[in-house]
């Protein structure tokens, strides 16, 4: 069925379903992003299979679903989500690498800084954020349930025109998600593995600066970066997307070979 452009856009059910496919040596936790689905990280997980490496795109709690169910779920049962993949994936890998999207980096960023990990890769994670409204979500998710969400943050034309509506986003995890990012924040200097940071200056969520924020506060003694000029914030499906998959499969293949540490 081809939806009108009226009519609310699903994305097919395969796409933002979890997965772990691969037999390789390494594994590769992939983390989407607040309200997104693993689709958000889909293609470019599946590169990474095609690399020759063991991949799981996470789902996190609460997401890919109702909003209601979303409602019922704050960042502590994201952050469970996201550390029974790593014990699953490092039980069968020896290396394990973290690619995180957004929110999905201020969690990857979590797990480097608790627990060993090869490399992360970080994609437009937010360390802080400027808007006004951004401030108040403390004292409106007292007296408002939801807030619609604003388009899919993606440029490309073609691309936009694929995503979901992504419907209303429920306040409290909207606070739940600003006091992640305040404990990742106190967390970052703890973060020593190898580090690839790709951030873009177009991006309408996220200050390109906190690129170099993060990279300035890690005590990683690798950390690479990647800066897009064209794509808003979702940087793995926006106009650069190949840009963004060859740095982290390039990334993701050093680990693999024992690159710096």
């Amino acid at each position: 069925m081809v939806s009108s452009p009226a009519t609310p856009k699903m994305l097919p059910a395969l796409r933002q379903a979890p997965f772990t496919l691969g037999t390789g040596p390494l594994g590769v936790l992939c983390i989407h992003g607040f309200t997104g689905t693993p689709a958000d990280l889909r293609d470019l997980a599946l590169q990474l299979v095609d690399a020759g490496h063991t991949v799981t795109n996470v789902r996190l709690a609460g997401h890919a679903d109702s909003e209601v169910a979303l409602a019922a779920t704050r960042w502590p049962d994201w952050w469970h989500s996201v550390l029974s993949a790593y014990l699953e994936l490092r039980n069968r890998c020896a290396r394990v690498v973290v690619v995180g999207f957004s929110m999905g980096g201020l969690l990857a960023l979590k797990l480097a800084a608790h627990y060993p990990l090869d490399g992360a890769a970080i994609l437009a994670a937010p360390l802080f954020l400027r808007k006004l409204s951004w401030h108040l979500v403390p004292v409106l998710s007292h007296v408002v349930r939801y807030r619609p969400r604003t388009p899919v943050s993606i440029r490309e034309p073609l691309a936009h025109a694929r995503q979901s509506n992504p419907g209303r986003t429920p306040m409290v995890c909207l606070a739940s998600f600003r006091e992640l990012m305040a404990n990742v924040n106190t967390l970052v200097p703890s973060v020593r593995c190898p580090l690839l940071l790709v951030y873009s200056a177009a991006d309408g969520t996220v200050p390109f600066d906190n690129q170099a924020y993060l990279a300035g506060r890690v005590h990683s003694l690798s950390v690479q970066t990647v800066s897009l000029h064209d794509s808003d914030h979702v940087v793995t499906l926006d106009g650069e997307h190949a840009t963004v998959e060859a740095a982290v499969v390039t990334f993701v293949n050093q680990r693999a070979m024992g690159g710096e540490s």
